[in-house]
């Protein structure tokens, strides 16, 4: 009997476990509006971000333009920053000081 199991079962498994991550943070609140907009400010106040650039991100319910442009300018992970997933942190490149 082999005891390992197939690449299909191992995905099945994570994506099972991502999942529940992700009902997690729902449950939480970390995908509110209010929680987006608070990681944008602690983001903003770490790295000196602009008002006039999260200025967009702080309505009601910001664009998901507007979200992925500020993404891509500042080099943020979506997850994170929409969904509060702390794995994104880890999967974005390390911000440079200028």
């Amino acid at each position: 009997m082999n005891n390992e199991i197939s690449k299909e079962a191992k995905k099945s498994l994570a994506d099972a476990a991502r999942q529940r991550a992700f009902r997690r943070l729902e449950r939480d609140g970390a995908h509110s509006t209010a929680a987006l907009q608070r990681r944008v400010r602690a983001l903003a106040e770490e790295r000196n971000i602009p008002a006039a650039d999260i200025h967009k991100l702080m309505y009601k319910r910001p664009s998901t333009p507007d979200v992925m442009v500020f993404c891509e300018k500042y080099n943020v992970n979506f997850d994170w920053l929409l969904c509060g997933d702390l794995l994104g942190l880890r999967r974005r490149k390390p911000h440079r000081l200028k």
